[in-house]
């Protein structure tokens, strides 16, 4: 068992060699509504994510009845 670590992953067995990195990380846009958590753990040999924790974002911009 090893301390929880909380970190985002930006990129996983990402290609760092000279000219691939901004094409990996090309600019993008979307919208989230929501947040969730996940553990990375090994099933039988393979990495899965489960979600651990998940809350919806509140919509500022949605207008209220």
């Amino acid at each position: 068992n090893k301390p929880l670590a909380p970190h985002i992953t930006l990129a996983r067995k990402a290609d760092l060699t000279v000219g691939t990195l901004s094409q990996e990380l090309a600019p993008l846009a979307f919208d989230a509504n929501k947040l969730i958590l996940f553990h990375s753990t090994r099933v039988q040999g393979t990495l899965r994510y489960l979600p651990v924790l998940e809350t919806p974002f509140a919509n500022p911009l949605k207008e209220e009845s």
